[in-house]
């Protein structure tokens, strides 16, 4: 998807599509695919943490989550942010009865990598409840409290959560670079700050259809063909109804096998997008 040369009042770059609404946060809801990150904000909270971790440094990720798992509390301290291309898009900061849950969440998502360098990918659900500066790039960024809705894109847990359980490592191979060319396909063409209904439902269904290559096996060598999006002609009373068509192929037959295609009707209208009676239809198309 395009960018055009405009910014929003958080200095954000917006896609044509999600222009309007950004501009005015008509809607205070997000439902947004992008990497955790972390911030600290300022550089005093910087040197506490530098002070307290020392002699290793809370630049590197690795370091810093060996300490906050010792110290948990001292995660509310810090800006845990949501990037696209690098660029900080939202600060996640949880709120409420289940905040340490969520932070914990967090921790968990990130946890102590082998490499530093390894993103980690969230879709994640939540509602604005103000603005950050942020201390590395000194804009000011929306701040999202986020919901249950926190999942992680782990291309591993695609090998390890197939039904029959029983691959070898070639097929693994094969499974993991299709989870992948999925990941990334969705990464680069799906770039949005998740705010319009239409961003948010196609956010929604790019995470289910990740979700569906984990559960079936039988999808596990298909690659995401396209997302279409458009809304419903009906829909139940104080919703805000999307119908979705995701498609997926087969790229060592793409023209000798029928695409798979999913159909669900989305309701985008509270902070978790849910699937119409959770119903999916499956079919086959050319």
């Amino acid at each position: 998807m395009p960018f055009l040369a405009n910014r929003n009042r958080y200095g954000i770059q917006l896609s044509a599509d999600s222009k309007s609404q950004t501009d005015s946060l008509n809607s205070a809801l997000v439902y947004v695919i992008g990497t955790l990150a972390y911030d600290f904000g300022d550089t005093v909270r910087r040197d506490y943490f530098l002070q307290n971790i020392d002699p290793v440094s809370p630049d590197f990720r690795n370091d810093l989550m060996e300490y906050l798992a010792a110290n948990p509390r001292e995660s509310t301290a810090i800006y845990w942010t949501i990037n696209i291309d690098e660029t900080p898009v939202y600060a996640v900061q949880p709120a409420g009865l289940f905040a340490k849950n969520r932070y914990r969440q967090i921790h968990d998502f990130l946890g102590v990598l082998p490499d530093e360098d390894i993103p980690v990918q969230l879709s994640i659900a939540g509602k604005i409840t103000g603005s950050v500066v942020l201390l590395q790039t000194g804009g000011i960024v929306p701040v999202i409290a986020p919901s249950a809705e926190m999942f992680e894109w782990a291309a591993d847990s695609i090998a390890n959560a197939l039904e029959d359980g029983i691959i070898d490592e070639a097929e693994k191979a094969e499974i993991l670079k299709c989870a992948n060319n999925y990941h990334k396909r969705v990464y680069r063409q799906l770039r949005n700050l998740g705010q319009t209904p239409h961003d948010r439902a196609v956010n929604f269904a790019a995470t289910i259809g990740y979700q569906r290559l984990i559960h079936n096996s039988q999808n596990k060598h298909l690659e995401l063909d396209g997302i279409e999006a458009k809304p419903s002609a009906t829909c139940r009373p104080n919703s805000d109804c999307w119908d979705l068509q995701l498609t997926l192929f087969d790229p060592e037959k793409p023209y000798r096998q029928a695409k798979t295609v999913y159909g669900f009707t989305v309701d985008v209208a509270e902070i978790d997008p849910v699937v119409l009676n959770n119903k999916i239809f499956e079919w086959k198309t050319i």
